[in-house]
C-alpha cells in the first residue's frame, strides 16, 4: 500500500492532511487560520470617519428602517467554468466575550476571536479551489449586494499578503437606501470600480476584484454590515441573531452551503505552493490512449450525510468507470478528492464525460482522448466598461489544437488566432449592448458560441482647459471697472452641463470664489476684494455635478501700487430690475437680462408652472452692473425640456444693507420643428 500526504496552504486556512490513501486515490482538507484580526480598532475607526466626513459632504440624508435586501455579492467572471468559487471560513462572532468564546447566527462556532479582544465582525468568503490562480486570473468579482452610493473607496494598497502588519486594504464602502453600509474588504490593487464617491451603483454591479490586501493571508471577501444608526448587523438571520429579526438575504444560503466547486481532469496530482504563489494544478482535458488520467472533485462545506455517485462515459456513451464516495468526516470547510486510473492502449478517440451527482445536483466536465473535434466552453453575458481596457479568455477543447475567430462583434475587438484571447477598448461614450460571435475549428470539425457585452457608462471628469485673462504675471492698473476673467472651454465627453467656478486667492485673504457659472468668463468686481500692491493667484474649475476639473495651471497676477478704484456712478444701474428674455418665444436658447445697483448675491432659477425648480442658472455674489446670462432649455441633467411655460425667479440680497428683492418673470418656450 502506497501512503500519500498532503499539506494544503489556503486562505486564512492553515492546510492539514489528515489521512492516508490507497494506492489509486488521495485527498486534502482545509482547516481554516484564525489568529489575526482582519481590522484592528484603530483602522476602524479612521474608516468610520472618513465615512462620517463623506456623508457630510454629499449631504445623505440618516435613516434607519430597513428596507433593503442583500443579493449575493460575488460573481463568477464570465468563462470561469467551475461550478463553484468559494468557501465561507468565519460568520460574525456574535458573543463579545473572549478568547474562545465563540458563537454564529446559527449557535455554532463558525468564527473566531483573539486573546486581546478582537470578535470578527464581519463574513469572509474565500476563493476555491487553486486561490491564488483564482485572484491572478480576475476569475470572481465583487459586486454590490444592493444599490447605493459609494461613501468611501480606499485603493493603492499591495494585494499579495500572507500575515499581518500589512496596512490598510483596499475597499469600497456603499450607502444603501435605508442608510445601512456595506463593507467590501480586501480587494485587488488598482481592481476598484472607476466611480467615484457620491456615485450611484446598481445591485450587482462590479465593485472590484477579490484580492488580499490589507491584515490577510490570502484571497477573500470581507464583508461587513452596519444599519442606519451604525451598529453592526449580522445579515444572516438564525436562532442566536439578536442583530436582526429577519434576514437581509433575498436568498439566504443554508449553513453548510454543501456544493461541488469544480469537477476536473488532470495528469497528475495539484500541487499547492503555498502563500502568495499560485498553484501547479496541473490539470488538463486532453490526454491520449495509454495515459494515466487523475479525476479530481472540489468540495466545499462537504458533509458526511452526502454520498457522490461518479460515472466516466466514452465517447458512444458506454461506461468506462464508476464508484461512489462518502466523507469519512462530517464537515469539511474545503476538500478535494482524486481517483487515477490508465486509460487503454486501444480507447477511443473523441470527447470523454466525467459526471459527479452530489446533494441532488449532477455535473458533468468533458475531456478528450486523442483526436477531437472543438469543443467551446461557455460563456455567459457580462458588462465592460466604458473606456478600460476589456480582456477575455475564451477557451475550447480539441485535439488539434483549434483555432479561434470572430465571426460577430463591436468596432474595434479582436481575438488572438491561437490563444483565443479577446481584447478591445469600448468607446468612450459608450452605453449599448454588443453581440459577440466565436468560431473555433481545426481539421476535424467546428464549433461556434455568442454572448452579450453591455457597456456600462462610467462618469468622465471635464477635460483640462488653460485659463485666457488676465494673463500669468499681468500687472492690473486700474480696479474702476469690472476685471474680465476669461478661460478655455472645458470639454465633457458624457455630454454633461458643466458649470465652472473662479477661486481668487491671496497670501492674507480667504479665497473667493464665484460659483455656478456657465460661460466661460465673468466680468468681476474687485475692488472690494482686492489691494493695491498685493500679488493673487487665481484658477477655474470645471465641473459636471459628480467630478470637478481644475485648469491646467494657475495664473497669478499683481495689482499695481497705485490703481483707480472709484465707480461712476451715472454707469450703475439705479434699481434691481429682472428684464423680459428675449427671444420669447425661443428655440434652442434665451438671454436672460437683470440689473444691479450694488453688490449682491444673487440666485436666477428656472420653475416649471406647478413651481418645481427646472434649472438654476446663477448663484453667487455679483458686482454691480447689467448681467445676461443664457438658458438653453435644459434641466440640471442636461436634458431638454419639454414645450410649454416657465417661470424665472431671481433673488437678490444687497451685501451693504442685506435687503432682500425678489423678482418674477413668464418666459415661454417651444418645440422646435423637425423635418
Amino acid at each position: 500500500m502506497k501512503r500519500i500526504f498532503f499539506l494544503l496552504p489556503l486562505f486564512l486556512l492553515s492546510a492539514v492532511l489528515l489521512h492516508a490513501q490507497e494506492s489509486n486515490m488521495g485527498f486534502g482538507v482545509y482547516v481554516p487560520r484564525r489568529d489575526q484580526p482582519c481590522l484592528t480598532e484603530a483602522q476602524r475607526r479612521e474608516i468610520q470617519a472618513e465615512i462620517a466626513r463623506n456623508r457630510a459632504v454629499l449631504k445623505l440624508p440618516k435613516r434607519t428602517q430597513q428596507v433593503v435586501k442583500l443579493a449575493w455579492p460575488l460573481q463568477a467572471a464570465p468563462t470561469l467554468t467551475d461550478y463553484g468559487y468559494h468557501g465561507l471560513s468565519n460568520f460574525v462572532d456574535l458573543n463579545p466575550a473572549f478568547p474562545n468564546q465563540l458563537l454564529d447566527y446559527n449557535c455554532g462556532r463558525r468564527s473566531y476571536d483573539l486573546p486581546e479582544g478582537y470578535n470578527h465582525q464581519g463574513t469572509d468568503y474565500f476563493l476555491s479551489p487553486f486561490i491564488w490562480n483564482k485572484m491572478d486570473e480576475n476569475a470572481v468579482t465583487i459586486v454590490a449586494a444592493a444599490e447605493g452610493v459609494i461613501v468611501f473607496k480606499q485603493d493603492g494598497q499591495f494585494d499579495r499578503n500572507c500575515g499581518f502588519g500589512s496596512g490598510t486594504w483596499n475597499a469600497v464602502y456603499v450607502e444603501h437606501g435605508d442608510g445601512s453600509i456595506a463593507w467590501y474588504g480586501h480587494m485587488k490593487n488598482n481592481s476598484l470600480t472607476p466611480k467615484g464617491v457620491g456615485e450611484h451603483v446598481a445591485a450587482g454591479e462590479y465593485l472590484g476584484l477579490v484580492g488580499s490586501s490589507g491584515n490577510s493571508t490570502g484571497p477573500h471577501l470581507h464583508f461587513e454590515l452596519y444599519d442606519g444608526n451604525g451598529n453592526l448587523v449580522d445579515p444572516y438571520a438564525g436562532p442566536c441573531n439578536q442583530t436582526t429579526t429577519t434576514s437581509w438575504w433575498i436568498e439566504q444560503r443554508p449553513y453548510y452551503d454543501t456544493a461541488i466547486n469544480a469537477l476536473m481532469t488532470h495528469a497528475a496530482p495539484p500541487e499547492f505552493k503555498g502563500c502568495p504563489n499560485p498553484d501547479v494544478t496541473n490539470a488538463t482535458n486532453s490526454f491520449l490512449p495509454g495515459q494515466t488520467i487523475y479525476f479530481v472533485i472540489y468540495y466545499r462545506d462537504q458533509v458526511n450525510t452526502e454520498t457522490s455517485y461518479f460515472n466516466v462515459t466514452r465517447p458512444d456513451g458506454s461506461t468506462f468507470l464508476q464508484w461512489n464516495h462518502t466523507s469519512p468526516d462530517p464537515f469539511y470547510v474545503a476538500s478535494y478528492w482524486y481517483w487515477y486510473h490508465t486509460l487503454p492502449a486501444d480507447a477511443p478517440h473523441g470527447m470523454w464525460e466525467f459526471t459527479a451527482e452530489y446533494a441532488g445536483v449532477t455535473h458533468r466536465h468533458r475531456f478528450t482522448v486523442g483526436a477531437a473535434a472543438p469543443r467551446l466552453s461557455a460563456v455567459r453575458d457580462h458588462a465592460a466598461f466604458e473606456g478600460r481596457a476589456y480582456q477575455l479568455q475564451v477557451r475550447a477543447l480539441g485535439n488539434p489544437a483549434p483555432a479561434f475567430s470572430l465571426l460577430a462583434s463591436p468596432p474595434g475587438m479582436a481575438i488572438h488566432a491561437e490563444t483565443g484571447e479577446i481584447t478591445w477598448s469600448p468607446d468612450d461614450p459608450d452605453n449599448g449592448n454588443h453581440l459577440v460571435q466565436v468560431h473555433a475549428s481545426n481539421a476535424l470539425g467546428s464549433d461556434s458560441l455568442a454572448f452579450n457585452v453591455s457597456v456600462t457608462p462610467v462618469n468622465d471628469a471635464p477635460a483640462a482647459f488653460a485659463l485666457l485673462t488676465p494673463a500669468d504675471r499681468d500687472t492690473l492698473t486700474s480696479l474702476r471697472a469690472p476685471i474680465r476673467f476669461s478661460w478655455e472651454a472645458s470639454h465633457d465627453v458624457d455630454d454633461d452641463t458643466l458649470i465652472y467656478s473662479l477661486i481668487i486667492s491671496g497670501a492674507n485673504r480667504a479665497d473667493t470664489a464665484i460659483t455656478t457659472i456657465s460661460t466661460t468668463f465673468i466680468d468681476f468686481d474687485g475692488s472690494e476684494f482686492l489691494k493695491p500692491g498685493r500679488s493673487y493667484a487665481w484658477q477655474v474649475a470645471a465641473s459636471d455635478g459628480k467630478i470637478a476639473t481644475r485648469n491646467i495651471r494657475s495664473f497669478r497676477f499683481t495689482v499695481a501700487a497705485t490703481v483707480g478704484v472709484a465707480e461712476n456712478p451715472a454707469a450703475l444701474p439705479r434699481a434691481f430690475r429682472l428684464y423680459p428674455n428675449h427671444p420669447n418665444p425661443f428655440n434652442p436658447e434665451t438671454k436672460i437680462t437683470y440689473d444691479l445697483p450694488e453688490r449682491a448675491a444673487v440666485a436666477l432659477t428656472i420653475h416649471d408652472l406647478l413651481g418645481k425648480p427646472v434649472k438654476l442658472l446663477v448663484r453667487g455674489t455679483q458686482s454691480p452692473g447689467k448681467h445676461v446670462v443664457t438658458w438653453e432649455g435644459r434641466n440640471e441633467r442636461g436634458e431638454a425640456v419639454p414645450s410649454g411655460i416657465y417661470v424665472y425667479r431671481q433673488t437678490a440680497v444687497a451685501a451693504a444693507t442685506c435687503s432682500s428683492v425678489t423678482m418674477t418673470t413668464i418666459v415661454m418656450r417651444f418645440a422646435s420643428s423637425r423635418c
